[in-house]
């Protein structure tokens, strides 16, 4: 059986800093559309879950595998 590669521990807390802050750039986006341009954004509303299930995604690894992020 092959081995499993794995990225070093740099790596995966660098991409779990560069994710939650391009999921937090685009829900700040949607906030001010929402405030800016309501009628355009309930076509968006769903978008918001999709980030938010991400965040909630990369967090979740960062507490499982105790990967501090900051």
């Amino acid at each position: 059986m092959p081995e499993q590669e794995q990225l070093p521990y740099v790596e995966v807390k660098q991409c779990l800093q560069t994710g939650l802050a391009a999921i937090a750039q685009q829900m700040e986006t949607l906030k001010t559309l929402k405030v800016e341009a309501p009628g355009i954004l309930s076509v968006w509303e769903d978008t918001l879950q999709p980030f938010a299930s991400l965040k909630q995604s990369a967090l979740n690894i960062q507490s499982n595998y105790e990967i501090p992020i900051s």
